[in-house]
């Protein structure tokens, strides 16, 4: 969540800097962009990914990036998982704490 509100925040300003007033993204809307993002799909990727040769599966010694690599995928997971449901279904009522409504359509003008 930190490294997500350290890239959504300054880019938010970046962008809202290149727009006229009445298309900036508001601090509630980044708040809920930055509440509802990805959640580790990249992180999971790079667990899954540790390198191990074959013939060290599971043993300590030259060839493995980590030694631990089944613990780290587990825990990856279980971070993942947690922040889905949590942050998932908290999701609404950030909405709701930020006045955003939900189901509207918007006209264009």
């Amino acid at each position: 969540l930190v490294s997500r509100a350290c890239a959504i925040f300054p880019l938010a300003g970046v962008v809202n800097a290149c727009r006229s007033a009445h298309k900036r993204i508001a601090f509630k809307e980044q708040a809920v962009i930055w509440f509802s993002g990805l959640r580790g799909a990249i992180a999971l990727a790079l667990a899954v990914e540790f390198p191990q040769l074959p013939s060290t599966l599971g043993e300590e010694g030259e060839g493995n990036f980590c030694f631990q690599r089944d613990a780290v995928v587990a825990c990856t997971i279980i971070v993942i998982l947690s922040t889905v449901f949590v942050c998932g279904g908290l999701t609404r009522p950030m909405l709701w704490a930020c006045g955003i409504q939900t189901g509207v359509v918007q006209s264009h003008h």
